[in-house]
């Protein structure tokens, strides 16, 4: 009989897949929903670990409809794909190859898992356009006329819960056939991948049997997304074959299992920390004292520590709660690593990128049974969110919806600490009706809104040092998990790919670390003079425990660096050296605050915020090098009563005039007639004995003029 299964050693062949994911749930599981016990060997329906001298090995089939008319250069019509024979590899060794489902769970388990399996070298063509089911069927019947032995793939079967390994003897069922559609059709009936064959009880030429539902006996995974990329079909098949590891169902988010009704876009392509304790491939360190310190290293790939996450219980001295906090710290040493896919990723699967990294603390709620429910304290905030119109992102999103091609345009309006929202939460407003994610958010250097994929992940999401260090009963996000709790949790150290942090549990312990990182710093202009106003949300500490906040300053300009330039107890400071100039400042003015407490403590400083800006009754501002300067002239404000700052650039050395005149010529000042050196200068004009109406001032300099108009208005 002919065979067709590829059983020597592969070459080596690496494809690197980046998948713009431009719309949500690219890639669709629909596994139907539900759950069940948990095997005591980690894994439900199949086996999740595989001792000395056992595997898990799979059959992987491709296939293609006749009607298929799509052209690919990576996987060509009538061909098998490009890659193969790069999907898995078909002996266990002790290092498989890059980007393979063999690597992907020897990684994610550790070395605890021999996941491998052989590949049919032949497409099967489906004449006709037909279920996913009835197409299942015709694949067997053909692997069944050219594969001469199927115990190959009996290997296993589940006795009161355990998962015992028989070669080619196991349960007398195939335990795993994977079938590959290039393309799917309109009645096919899945939209991505699901964890089942639905097709009758088969049974093979040589009588082992082909189960087509989702169970310990259940026999496979199908699959229409053969377009999509190698590396993403690895972690889609990951995906599905974790249906028989955890169960039907999915998580809400993050992690491999995140699904329908949840959006696929917070997939991280590893497993969780949640996930891979769950099968047994990692342990955690469950901190037993308040104040105690732990290094944690790479999530993914760290060896050299006995665990890989941190978990901490709520309440804290009940290790067996079912909620609780953990932390995983992710440095995206592994290919695998995808944390982070927003801002400037756009969405791709990028396997070179360090964006990202840091310290990642999730809520599991539900946490001893599968699904939990997964939420996350990003770094970056928990906030509330206003709505603020639509955003038209282009075609492809929302595809058939009276409002395709567009996504809702949110901002925090004000901080909530303890149970708002961040960005990347994926059920973050309700638009049409229906729950819609963060894709958009403001540039803050333009203040446009623009695509972001918030919710994909983005840099601010990690706490790092000098970012955000303390997790508290009042930072933002809060330590809040479904009422107060007195846990914090504090960065110290990084040293190569090892973060060092501390784990208190008590409110007074809280109460002695420095202050919380201060939130919602604005900038805009102070009603009345136009001076640049800052303002900004108080911190949340006890009452008495902060009692100043720091301004600092740093001008582009000046080159001088950070400055500080107030302290105040207010939650707001005008700056009474610059005016608000957002269109044709002359300075590029940046605004930072931390806070100091009662015990001399100064928390990390607020993000920054940054405007252009005129600066005021200052001579000589800065000297600069030609190159950077030029003849440029302004005032501020304009209209004016009864005074105004006029600021003016000269990029050579030269003798300066500047005068002002009434609208019909006559000289009403004259501000400066001297020789002055390049730079930036101000000077301001007094106009208190003039009657209202427009004046021009002029700059000459050596043989440049210019002539600008302001108003007086009284």
């Amino acid at each position: 009989m002919k065979n067709k299964i590829l059983y020597t050693t592969l070459i080596f062949f690496l494809t690197a897949v980046f998948i713009y994911s431009e719309v949500p749930e690219s890639i669709v599981c629909q596994t139907s929903q539900g759950s069940g016990p948990q095997s005591t060997t980690w894994g439900l329906y199949k086996p999740a670990q595989t001792g000395t001298g056992e595997y898990f090995r799979i059959l992987i089939a491709y296939a293609q409809f006749a009607s298929d008319n799509t052209q690919d250069t990576v996987w060509p019509l009538n061909q098998l794909p490009n890659w193969k024979n790069d999907l898995i590899d078909n002996t266990v060794t002790g290092t498989y190859r890059d980007q393979t489902l063999s690597d992907y769970f020897d990684v994610a388990s550790k070395g605890k898992f021999d996941f491998i399996g052989d590949v049919y070298q032949d497409t099967i063509i489906i004449p006709t356009n037909m279920s996913y089911g009835a197409a299942n069927q015709y694949v067997i019947n053909e692997l069944n006329a050219n594969i001469s032995d199927f115990s190959r793939y009996d290997n296993w079967k589940l006795v009161n819960g355990n998962h015992i390994f028989s070669e080619g003897n196991g349960d007398g069922y195939v335990d795993m056939l994977i079938i590959i559609y290039r393309n799917g059709h309109s009645s096919f009936g899945i939209k991505g991948g699901i964890a089942n064959l639905n097709i009758s009880e088969y049974t093979t030429h040589d009588l082992k049997k082909i189960n087509g539902g989702t169970s310990a006996i259940g026999s496979g995974i199908t699959t229409r997304v053969g377009l999509t990329g190698k590396f993403a079909i690895v972690g889609h098949l990951a995906h599905e074959f974790g249906h028989y590891l955890f169960g039907s169902g999915h998580t809400n988010f993050g992690g491999l299992m995140a699904g329908d009704p949840y959006p696929y876009s917070t997939e991280t392509y590893m497993m969780s920390a949640w996930e891979r304790a769950r099968l047994g491939y990692i342990n955690l360190s469950i901190p037993q004292t308040d104040g105690q310190e732990i290094q944690l290293g790479d999530f993914v790939t760290d060896v050299t520590h006995n665990y890989n996450a941190i978990k901490i219980p709520i309440p804290f001295n009940n290790p067996s709660s079912s909620t609780f906090l953990m932390v995983e710290n992710h440095q995206r040493v592994s290919k695998y690593d995808q944390i982070m896919r927003g801002e400037s990723l756009e969405g791709n699967w990028n396997l070179t990128t360090t964006l990202g990294q840091g310290l990642y603390i999730w809520v599991i709620t539900n946490g001893n049974n599968y699904a939990p429910t997964i939420d996350i304290k990003a770094a970056d905030g928990s906030w509330n969110w206003t709505y603020d119109g639509d955003y038209y992102a282009g075609p492809g999103w929302y595809v058939g919806y009276p409002w395709e091609g567009y996504l809702p345009k949110t901002y925090h309006s004000s901080v909530n600490r303890n149970t708002g929202k961040s960005d990347r939460y994926p059920w973050h407003l309700v638009w049409h009706n229906q729950w819609a994610s963060k894709w958009v958010d403001k540039n803050p250097n333009t203040g446009n809104y623009e695509l972001t994929r918030d919710v994909m992940g983005e840099v601010n999401d990690a706490f790092n040092l000098g970012y955000v260090e303390l997790l508290t009963p009042w930072s933002n996000p809060s330590s809040y998990v479904n009422g107060t709790t007195d846990i914090s949790v504090q960065l110290l150290s990084k040293n190569g790919n090892n973060i060092t942090l501390k784990v208190y549990s008590t409110s007074a312990s809280a109460q002695s670390l420095p202050p919380s990182k201060p939130q919602n710093l604005k900038i805009g202009p102070n009603p009345g003079n136009n001076l640049v106003k800052l303002t900004w949300t108080a911190n949340a500490e006890p009452p008495g425990d902060i009692v100043l906040y720091e301004v600092s300053r740093k001008v582009d300009e000046y080159g001088t660096g950070w400055l500080v330039i107030a302290t105040t107890t207010n939650t707001y400071y005008v700056d009474p050296e610059m005016y608000y100039a957002p269109v044709g400042g002359l300075v590029g003015s940046h605004y930072r605050i931390r806070a100091k407490d009662i015990q001399g403590l100064y928390s990390i400083y607020s993000d920054e915020v940054s405007v252009r800006t005129e600066p005021m009754n200052k001579e000589a501002l800065f000297v600069a090098t030609s190159d950077k300067l030029d003849y440029k002239i302004q005032n501020y404000p304009n209209p004016f009563n009864p005074t105004t700052n006029i600021v003016y650039q000269i990029k050579e050395k030269g003798f300066v005039s500047l005068q002002v005149f009434d609208i019909i010529g006559r000289e009403v000042s004259q501000l400066v007639k001297e020789t002055k050196e390049p730079g930036v200068y101000s000077v301001s004009f007094d106009a208190s004995n003039l009657p209202s109406g427009v004046y021009i001032y002029s700059l000459r300099v050596n043989d440049f003029v210019q002539n600008q108009k302001m108003t007086l208005l009284k």
